[in-house]
């Protein structure tokens, strides 16, 4: 699961607009030349990217074809993404969340109150099923726990009918 995390197409171009200090390189040729992604699967990333507020665009003038042409930018939400999947780079972060008035620290705390509202979610629905012997019927919760060699453990769970 670690590794798809990296491989995400979303997750690419995130790393990659929190790594690229040239603003020129924040165009959608250099993201899909840098990423090695699929034009169409570059454009579909970051119209969803876009949609979930993670980056924002800046039209920045007009290409050779007539075109606008814009520059993609990292949100706060973005930055704090970025540093969740590759932790180093947490000063750049947390010199970019500064700039947007909340600190690195204040995301973190969230993220900690969120992950246990879903843990806490998911646990209920174990308990549940456990203390009463019983589930909606053609329902399933599926958990894997995967820990690497550090120690470091991540999770998947597939819910189906909850």
């Amino acid at each position: 699961m670690r590794k798809r995390l990296k491989t995400n197409p979303q997750n690419k171009i995130l790393i990659y607009l929190a790594e690229v200090s040239d603003d020129s390189k924040r165009i959608k040729y250099w993201i899909e030349k840098e990423t090695k992604l699929a034009k169409q699967t570059l454009y579909n990333s970051i119209l969803y990217l876009s949609l979930l507020g993670l980056i924002r665009e800046k039209e920045v003038g007009k290409a050779r074809t007539g075109l606008p042409m814009k520059r993609y930018y990292l949100t706060p939400r973005g930055w704090y993404k970025a540093y969740l999947l590759k932790p180093q780079l947490k000063k750049s972060a947390e010199e970019e969340l500064e700039k947007f008035g909340r600190p690195l620290w204040v995301w973190d705390q969230e993220h900690e109150r969120v992950r246990k509202a879903e843990v806490d979610f998911l646990l209920e629905i174990v308990r549940n099923a456990l203390t009463n012997e019983r589930g909606r019927p053609g329902s399933s919760f599926n958990l894997n726990i995967i820990a690497d060699e550090h120690g470091h453990a991540t999770y998947n769970i597939k819910l189906r009918g909850f």
